[in-house]
């Protein structure tokens, strides 16, 4: 029962964080689009989006060694 739960615990943090990280993300790429901020702004917003996704990347990769690790146990 408690590996249940701290599975459970695991999945639902990831996915709370993957998606918080992906709204910030979605939300940059809508202002992007309009393009009614000045150039530096939109710049920044650029660089942003690119740590986002690599944000992204490393939950993902965080998720899968922390389920192989308590697994693999």
């Amino acid at each position: 029962m408690d590996t249940l739960i701290y599975l459970t615990a695991i999945t639902l943090d990831f996915i709370g964080k993957f998606l918080l990280a992906l709204l910030v993300i979605l939300v940059h790429n809508r202002i992007q689009k309009e393009g009614k901020i000045d150039k530096s702004v939109l710049k920044e917003m650029g660089l942003e989006k690119v740590v986002g996704s690599i944000a992204l990347i490393l939950l993902i990769f965080a998720y899968i060694v922390n389920m192989w690790a308590y697994l693999s146990n």
